[in-house]
């Protein structure tokens, strides 16, 4: 049955759940051709065998199947190991839904295979005697496979059985209260118990084996609270463990009397009497608690809260005005002030009167003291207490280590570790690690809150510590073209920078851009272009590429971006403008760029490494720079130099963001989000290649292909009727499509202002189109219809007729 489809609308594998009936039995004889056949075709009436079933959706789910017994007619489930007899009702459920959209059990589980087998002539069920074939017999080594397989389930279903009901019992002995483990079936009494948990013991205690067993008994332990709890007398003896409600990991503590001795009185039956506690003093002064005191309080004492206080009036001679009382609950390890009889239940609701819990109790003297107890602010600054890991300065290895409460803002941790390294806070940073470019400048900030949890590792690296609103950019000098000298430079240091990966030093000569390099103007929708100025004074720049961790190799080998700052200071309030003077007033001064050694490096001399550093030259820029935000190996938008990071929204600005400026021949006229950089590239159709030159044009979204082609004549200056636009990137033309450009650029007439262009673009045959690429002409008349559609940055190809191809 086909209950699995591909949906073209979602793109998407789905399973059918639909209600499809199908029949117990059937004539096959009506949908056979009779010659066909080899034997006889009397009987051709088919019974439905076995039905199997998928449940789950497209991508996943369970099978199992039904299957008619042939002995005597029953349906049965098989399901992995499990086989139950079925109704007809259940095997019809598997039909699906009428909808087939529910989402239910049922709806999930429908057939997806039917098994017919012939029916026997005249038999209203199948009969294996009436059946003229042999009957197939199971061979006896099968049998026996089968058998043996049962005997192992078996076998190891008892095991697992017993392990169920295995109990591990922790004996506690002696006065060190050392812990000794035995496994014990749980339908034991305790009175079998005993002899088998005293046998452990035995072990390393030889002398316990002389002590009779009416001089030994076991009772409930909480080593928590170090508090022994219910006895377990002779009247318990003849119990099972399971009676006693005895558990998996139960302690007991194994008590010892001498001959001639008694049990003390009270204590056989001591739960009906007393409650085994232990009460702590909280020490103010020192924030610390006291040695814990055992006692076994008299239920009388939970009657009531005047009883209970009075209790501890008697206990310590104290005023109940001077000390506060303070209860362990053990289920959730919380601290609650004993203030109503309600603070007096344990932790099955029961009333201390009754309980069976052994109890922990805090008190603590002070008179003077409001608001919370002090054993309760204690147990939540220990909560709180997480250890962190940091490094000594100029060392790559966090083994230092300090405690702090995760509620203090993060002033107080950097605070700490200033002491410890001997640096004022302003002039270490605190990162992730050591190559990190996050820091944590927001120091009012919890240190729960900023990522740092208990065994954390943070690193004091030095540097001017940055403050909140504070980020380090990356700033790059962006060369649309670069000369060739650099080209050849950076081809050259990759191959150095392969053959010696640890190390490598390469001072390059950058000469100064001439006009044809930086090939950028502005324009605006009317297509309107500045004259170029004169290029600007020759300067010599020097890169020099290290071991230097805090700065991409990669980078410094792309010829097009030239590394000014790597870790320039910004504001995300500061305007463009006021970045570029900070900018510039820093790279007019040699740049060192410390290194950081990695974790590797720790160890003898990993100093001397960390104090390694590499310098970027001072340089001047020119008068006029567009800054661009960096997108991978691209320069991006164009920011507007009036406005701040904020105003921008740039999506995900954090440390380590990276921006280009470009040197350009006059400034940029006001830009903003309906600025569009086109960046173009010369497409020759008689040599079938691609200019390498780059151009650029700063012009906006709402302009037309009619416009854009003005400016690039003007530009470029050639005639525009010529100019075909492709959307980059060119993609593989086939000989087709350049027999369909010969042909039309033959015919192609003058574009005029009321003649649509007819040149035929390289990719406009229709009978093979290039899939990434679009072609795109228009006459003045339709310049308002057919406005630029293109993205914040816009790669355009552009093309000339054979015969009037650019040289």
């Amino acid at each position: 049955l086909k209950r699995f489809d591909y949906n073209m609308r979602t793109w998407a594998r789905e399973k059918l759940h639909h209600r499809f009936t199908f029949p117990f039995t059937f004539d096959a004889s009506k949908f056979c051709d009779p010659s066909s056949f080899l034997g006889s075709t009397d009987n051709l009436t088919y019974e439905l065998h076995g039905v199997l079933v998928h449940s789950g959706g497209a991508m996943g789910g369970h099978y199992y199947a039904y299957l008619k017994s042939t002995r005597n007619g029953q349906w049965y489930n098989f399901n992995d190991s499990k086989i139950s007899a079925v109704t007809i009702e259940e095997v019809e459920s598997s039909f699906g839904q009428d909808e087939g959209r529910s989402s239910s059990a049922a709806a999930l589980a429908t057939a997806y295979m039917l098994i017919y087998r012939i029916k026997a002539p005249g038999a209203a069920e199948y009969d294996p005697s009436s059946d003229p074939r042999p009957v197939f017999e199971v061979p006896a080594d099968v049998l026996a496979e089968i058998e043996e397989e049962n005997q192992k389930f078996f076998q190891e279903k008892k095991e697992w059985q017993l392990k169920l009901e295995t109990l591990h019992i922790q004996l506690i002995f002696g006065d060190e209260r050392q812990t000794y483990l035995f496994p014990v079936h749980r339908l034991k009494t305790m009175r079998e118990t005993i002899p088998i948990g005293l046998d452990k013991i035995i072990q390393t205690h030889a002398e316990l084996a002389q002590v009779p067993l009416d001089n030994i008994r076991f009772r409930k332990f909480n080593k928590s609270t170090n508090v022994a709890g219910t006895v377990f007398g002779p009247k318990d003896l003849d119990k099972t463990l399971a009676d006693l409600q005895i558990i998996d990991g139960q302690m007991l503590l194994v008590e010892l009397k001498k001959d001639g001795e008694e049990w003390p009185e009270d204590e056989e039956d001591s739960q009906a009497h007393t409650l085994a506690a232990k009460i702590i003093r909280y020490n103010w002064d020192l924030k610390t608690f006291d040695e814990p005191l055992p006692f076994h309080v008299p239920r009388t004492s939970f009657a009531s809260l005047g009883s209970f206080h009075a209790f501890f009036q008697e206990l310590f001679g104290l005023d109940a005005s001077q000390f506060r009382v303070s209860r362990l609950h053990t289920a959730d390890m919380s601290i609650q002030e004993v203030l109503t009889v309600e603070d007096l239940i344990d932790g099955s609701g029961l009333p201390l009167t009754i309980s069976q819990e052994a109890q922990l109790f805090y008190y603590e003297v002070n008179s003077l003291h409001e608001g919370p107890t002090g054993v309760a602010m204690q147990f939540e600054t220990d909560k709180n207490t997480i250890e962190i890991k940091y490094n000594l300065l100029n060392m790559a290895v966090a083994d230092q280590f300090l405690e702090i409460d995760q509620r203090l803002p993060l002033r107080n941790l950097k605070q700490r570790i200033a002491e410890a390294i001997g640096l004022p806070l302003q002039e270490f940073k605190l990162v992730s690690n050591p190559l990190s470019k996050k820091e944590w400048k927001d120091l009012d900030l919890a240190i729960e809150r900023s990522g740092i949890f208990d065994g954390t590792a943070v690193y004091a690296v030095p540097g001017r510590a940055l403050e909140a609103g504070e980020l380090l950019s990356r700033v790059y000098l962006y060369h649309l073209n670069p000369s060739p000298a650099l080209v050849a430079a950076a081809a050259e240091a990759k191959k150095l920078l392969q053959a010696q990966k640890e190390s490598l030093s390469l001072t390059v000569a950058r000469p100064a851009p001439t006009a044809a390099a930086t090939e950028t103007t502005t324009t605006g929708p009317d297509g309107s272009s500045p004259s170029l100025p004169p290029p600007p004074p020759p300067m010599t720049t020097n890169v020099a590429l290290g071991n230097v961790s805090s700065i991409s190799k990669i980078d410094l080998l792309l010829p097009d971006f030239e590394l000014l700052h790597h870790e320039l200071i910004i504001k995300e309030s500061q305007s463009f403008d006021e970045i570029e003077r900070n900018l510039r007033a820093q790279i007019s001064q040699d740049i060192v760029i410390s290194h950081v050694g990695k974790p590797a490096e720790a160890g003898p001399g990993a100093a001397q490494k960390a104090s390694e550093s590499k310098v970027l030259p001072a340089r001047s820029l020119g008068p006029n720079l567009r800054w661009r935000l960096k997108f991978n190996r691209r320069a991006g938008r164009v920011l507007q130099k009036d406005q701040t990071l904020k105003d921008h929204q740039i999506p995900r600005v954090q440390d380590g963001i990276e921006f280009v400026v470009q040197e350009i021949d006059s400034p940029d006229e006001p830009v903003g989000p309906e600025t569009l950089v086109v960046h173009l590239q010369h497409w020759s159709p008689a040599q079938w290649t691609l200019d390498p030159k780059k151009h650029e044009v700063l012009t906006f979204k709402d302009i037309t292909i009619f416009q854009l082609k003005k400016i690039i004549s003007e530009r470029l200056g050639f005639d525009a009727e010529y100019l075909q636009i492709t959307k980059a990137p060119l993609a593989v033309v086939q000989a087709k499509a350049l027999e369909a450009l010969i042909a039309s650029s033959s015919t192609s007439k003058p574009m005029t202002d009321d003649t649509p262009n007819s040149n035929t673009n390289i990719n406009s045959d229709s009978s093979s189109p290039a899939p990434s690429s679009s072609s795109v002409s228009e006459s003045p008349e339709d310049e308002e219809k057919n406005n630029l559609e293109l993205m914040q940055i816009a790669c355009l190809n552009w093309t000339v007729p054979d015969h009037h191809s650019l040289s």
